[in-house]
């Protein structure tokens, strides 16, 4: 009962938040607190464990802040694949890829320890097929300290300069593209690939590349902020068959999708 409730509330949400061009965020979360139990529906129709409202990442994966760009994309793909979440924060992604029956199981990299626990119990509130590692992706193994914003957590970064009013720092495990090679399947299979990692794009790139895995990649969806290595994503990955293909019309964050010819 708790579930058919839910998800009515869910339905009725969406509806009344699609009136409001300019709030619908704001709408769609204010209608859906109303949820009874430890999860609510996101406005993309997955569950997320009840998380402090205040924290806005959370709300932005609740209310589709992100809009419906990759999400359509990722509803989309019609052959078998593996998903690849690089910073995949409480699991947002990998949980709408999980509805695609094509989706074969999931990877997803978050090294803090406390979000990770949250995307895991999000992993199982959507049944997703798939193991949240809690380590990121660097240009070797070691421990490093990630500046971590409790209020926004999907802008804690390795880098000081992007979070110098940061006072929380936690010490995170990360792995380069050898061990990756131990923790994927070497079945020759299709992946899509996500990276979210707050100005470490170029590193974590490069060590895809040099992986295993990396032939069978048909997608890289990268959020990049910094125009500088835009561009040089954008030609580092057009001489290994990636066309950048968009969105090209204004986001909430700045995310790229290159998709292999």
């Amino acid at each position: 009962m708790i579930n058919l409730y839910n998800y009515i509330l869910h339905r009725f949400s969406v509806l009344i938040s699609n009136i409001f061009i300019f709030k619908t965020v704001s709408v769609y979360n204010f209608l859906i607190n109303f949820s009874i139990g430890k999860y609510k529906y996101s406005k993309y129709g997955i569950k997320l464990l009840n998380q402090d409202n205040f924290e806005n990442t959370y709300k932005f994966c609740l209310g589709a802040a992100y809009g419906y760009y990759y999400s359509n994309y990722i509803k989309q793909i019609k052959k078998k694949f593996i998903f690849l979440d690089i910073g995949a924060n409480i699991g947002l992604y990998s949980c709408l890829a999980s509805k695609n029956n094509n989706c074969e199981f999931i990877y997803a990299f978050e090294p803090i320890k406390k979000i990770n626990n949250i995307a895991k119990k999000n992993f199982i509130l959507n049944n997703v097929n798939g193991n949240a590692l809690d380590k990121g992706i660097y240009k070797k193994n070691t421990i490093k300290h990630i500046y971590f914003n409790p209020s926004h957590t999907g802008m804690s970064s390795l880098l000081k300069k992007n979070n110098k009013n940061f006072k929380n720092k936690i010490a995170c495990k990360f792995i380069n593209y050898k061990k990756l090679n131990k923790v994927l399947t070497n079945r020759s299979i299709n992946y899509l690939v996500k990276i979210d990692v707050e100005g470490l794009e170029i590193i974590v790139v490069k060590e895809l590349i040099k992986s295993k895995m990396f032939n069978f990649v048909s997608s890289i969806f990268i959020e990049i902020s910094n125009p500088k290595d835009l561009k040089f994503l954008k030609n580092k990955l057009k001489k290994l068959k990636f066309n950048l293909v968009g969105p090209f019309d204004k986001q909430f964050t700045k995310d790229y999708l290159f998709i292999r010819q």
